[in-house]
Parts: C-alpha cells; sequence; structure tokens
C-alpha cells in the first residue's frame, strides 16, 4: 500500500485510553481538545479502513482471475469491474 497510517492509529488507540483516564476527565480543556482530536482521527482512519479493505477485495479477485475454472474468473472479472 502506498500509505502507512500506522502512527495515527496508535495515536486514536492512546486517545482513547486517555479519555478513560479520570484525571483527565477533571480538566475540561484537555478533556475536549482529545476529544476532538479522536473525532478527526476517527474520520480518517474511516476512510483508511475502508480503503484497506477495498484494496484487500481488489487484490482477492484480482489473483482469482487466473483460476482454472471460467465461472470463478467471470465472477472475479465482475467485482473488479
Amino acid at each position: 500500500m502506498p500509505f502507512d497510517l500506522s502512527d495515527l492509529e496508535r495515536r486514536y488507540s492512546e486517545l482513547e485510553l486517555e479519555l478513560r483516564n479520570p484525571e483527565l476527565i477533571k480538566n475540561q480543556r484537555l478533556y475536549s481538545a482529545s476529544a476532538r482530536k479522536l473525532s478527526e482521527l476517527s474520520r480518517v482512519l474511516a476512510v483508511w479502513n475502508n480503503y484497506k479493505k477495498t484494496s484487500q477485495d481488489f487484490e482477492g479477485a484480482k489473483s482469482l482471475l487466473d483460476d482454472q475454472n471460467l465461472q470463478i474468473r467471470q465472477m472475479a472479472q465482475s467485482e473488479i469491474e
């Protein structure tokens, strides 16, 4: 894949944990800032996860184009299109 958003995924997980911290909850300014960041990252990661799934599905269908079974090849071709 041309992109690697693992740092953003890691940051998302960190923010989820931070938002459960009672000390952070007491500081509304920091809590709100962290919640906003989490919301922004969740939108980006939703698109990213959709891209990864679509890319995996495409590669899987592409690999079936060489199958000996004509029906499998036709099904794969229709998935790609």
